[in-house]
């Protein structure tokens, strides 16, 4: 009985101290990963062959493969997320250990969970069984926090401090890592309070970290620069017709080979032109180029810091010609090619730093009349921006594709502190003004910004009552929205507490900033540019003075160190005045959705406002139509003989040429 009881301990300890079988990490994910309807179309068992690239990348995140940190720099739709979940299940069935995954913010973290985490975690037996439930007496598991046997997962965001830097972790997820704050809570960088919880397990060499994000701007970007000072590999995949490996990319090659070709309009019959070769691929043959593709690292090194970048064109939840119109739509409007760049090319995009040349835009000017709306313009934004001494506004009309013309500026003088003053007055006259348009009408202004940054109260005081009259106030950051979630003032000039409070507008000056610099870059007809004027181009007239322009131009994007990093922003070299009424009056035009409005809405929009019929198409739409002339004009392909295969043709389609929006990195 004796030796049957210690052969028993001697098994049961055994068992309890054998190794977890090696298995890789995308072999477990083949064998248990279950992925919910309520999540994905390819709902069912995980396949590693719809994303081959995939398999790789999750493989370096086994424990005993060498890598400390694996950077996975991509865009949109290429199971980043979801290699990062498959490794959390397979810590939490085979390999347990203390596990933190980072959100940009705890709200992120939250919609994740109720989101992706736990349909998952229905729809995955092996790992449902061994996650205790949530139960919020023992405090076993919450919503983000989970335990296990062995281990458990904590879930937050980098907004959290008490989250980030109070427990001792072995692995770390940084989801979205480009999105974190870059200060939390007064106590520094988010990311180096996550890498501190991990010093316990360096020594032993058992740390590991995945990073995973779609890159946004050079100077803030943290997983741009963590790709290039890895190993840098890129998926080189066969063309189907010659044999040869090859990166894809969306653009041709310095000497115009590779790249996507597809038509301007739908439907896009988009391939692929083989830059060996010159074979032009079908998108069917997609999946067949990823099950032979290969990585290769382009800065070989050491096995501790792999890298990976990959672009939409590989996706296979996506197709070329979704790629290919989001590029279309994109292309004229300087905010949304930013974001083609890094959601669909998954790549840094950096700022150009320069201000545009004032003496260009005073040299173009054209002819219209002051406080006259001309020709296209059917909306009217205002934006005061408030001094001391006075306040400086500007009037802008809006057009079809957010074409601007400003017809009125100026500066009304007077002490502003008093909200009852001359100043003020003045400036609800003007709020009151109606301009007549090239139609015979008069129009009024349909939404009338005013800075609260100085003299607020008197401000608030101001606007309250007012409809369609905002105060704003410019927050600085790259990634806030043109007009966001208004916060409520609740006292009055005389600090008197008000039943209702006033709402306060925050407006991302950031990005409106560099969408105004690309917008005043772009070249129309004062050009030479026959009748062409490209979406979002700025026109202005005669009775704007070089003050003006020199306002409109004084600010420029520098670097600054920040608590240990290069961060780049926007700096004012003289007054700047000007150019924040162009700012607010640009957020003005985003709240009233100009930016989201069709071509059918203006249309609708021009007969409710009286433009004769006959000038709706000639005012709204011709000049943006036309081809400008910095644009190769479209060839047709010739016809494809299916016997063979397919020629590339001599001239490719045309690529627009971005002059100065920024840059591609």
């Amino acid at each position: 009985m004796l030796a049957s009881a210690a052969k028993s301990v001697r098994l049961a300890a055994a068992t309890a101290l054998r190794p977890p079988p090696r298995i890789e990490l995308s072999e477990w994910s083949a064998r248990h990963r279950v992925l919910p309807t309520e999540v994905t179309a390819n709902a069912g068992r995980w396949s590693n062959d719809l994303f081959p690239f995939i398999v790789e990348i999750m493989d370096c995140l086994s424990p005993w493969h060498p890598a400390e940190t694996v950077t996975f720099c991509k865009s949109a739709q290429v199971a980043g997320t979801e290699s990062g979940l498959n490794w959390m299940f397979a810590i939490a069935d085979m390999w347990p250990a203390p596990t933190l995954m980072v959100h940009p913010t705890i709200q992120a973290a939250q919609a994740w969970v109720r989101e992706k985490l736990a349909p998952s975690l229905r729809a995955t037996p092996a790992v449902r069984t061994r996650v205790v439930e949530q139960r919020s007496r023992d405090g076993a598991s919450t919503t983000l926090f989970k335990s296990f046997p062995g281990g458990f997962w904590v879930i937050t965001g980098s907004n959290s401090a008490a989250d980030i830097s109070s427990k001792s972790i072995r692995n770390v997820i940084k989801e979205e890592w480009d999105r974190w704050a870059l200060d939390v809570d007064g106590q520094g960088d988010p990311d180096k309070l996550v890498d501190a919880r991990q010093t316990s397990y360096h020594a032993s060499g058992k740390a590991k970290s995945y990073r995973a994000s779609t890159p946004t701007i050079v100077g803030v970007s943290r997983i741009w620069p963590a790709y290039l000072a890895g190993d840098r590999r890129r998926y080189r995949v066969p063309c189907p017709d010659c044999g040869e490996a090859q990166v894809l990319n969306f653009f041709p090659d310095a000497n115009g080979r590779g790249g996507l070709i597809f038509e301007r309009q739908a439907p896009f019959q988009a391939r692929y032109a083989c830059a060996h070769c010159g074979v032009l691929i079908e998108h069917h043959r997609k999946r067949e180029m990823l099950a032979g593709g290969r990585w290769v690292a382009e800065n070989p090194g050491p096995a501790r810091q792999p890298s990976f970048h990959i672009s939409a064109l590989y996706s296979p939840v996506t197709t070329w010609d979704k790629m290919a119109e989001a590029f279309l739509e994109s292309k004229d409007d300087p905010t949304k090619y930013k974001a083609f760049v890094n959601l669909w090319l998954g790549e840094a995009w950096e700022e150009r730093g320069d201000a545009p040349e004032w003496q260009r835009l005073y040299a173009r000017r054209g002819d219209y009349a002051q406080g006259s709306v001309p020709h296209g313009g059917l909306v009217l934004t205002g934006a005061a921006d408030v001094q001391k001494d006075g306040i400086f506004y500007e009037v802008v009309a809006w057009g079809a594709g957010r074409v601007s013309w400003s017809i009125d500026v100026g500066f009304l003088p007077g002490d502003t502190a008093d909200p009852d003053s001359a100043v003020w007055r003045a400036l609800a006259a003007l709020r009151e003004r109606a301009y007549p348009d090239a139609y015979g009408n008069a129009r009024r202004i349909d939404a009338f910004a005013v800075d609260s940054g100085y003299n607020s109260a008197a401000v608030y005081a101001w606007v309250r009552g007012r409809p369609d009259t905002f105060a704003v106030k410019g927050q600085d950051g790259w990634f806030h929205p043109p007009i966001g979630t208004p916060g409520k003032i609740d006292i009055n000039y005389r600090g008197d507490k008000k039943r209702r409070g006033l709402a306060v507008w925050p407006v991302g000056t950031y990005g409106l900033k560099s969408e105004l610099y690309a917008n005043l870059r772009k070249a129309g007809r004062e050009e030479g540019a026959g009748d062409f004027h490209p979406p979002g181009y700025c026109h202005f007239s005669e009775f704007h003075d070089e003050r003006f322009f020199q306002q409109l131009t004084s600010e420029h994007v520098a670097e600054r160190e920040h608590k240990g990093r290069i961060v780049k922003e926007w700096r004012a070299t003289g007054p700047n005045h000007y150019h924040d009424c162009r700012v607010y009056n640009m957020a003005m035009a985003d709240h009233l959705g100009l930016s989201r409005m069709t071509d059918g809405q203006w249309v609708e929009l021009a007969k409710a406002r009286s433009v004769p019929p006959e000038k709706i198409q000639a005012d709204l739409f011709a000049p943006m139509g036309a081809t400008p002339p910095a644009a190769e004009p479209a060839r047709a392909e010739p016809e494809v003989d299916e016997s063979t295969p397919t020629p590339r043709p001599p001239s490719r389609p045309w690529v627009p040429k971005y002059r100065g929006w920024g840059k591609r990195c």
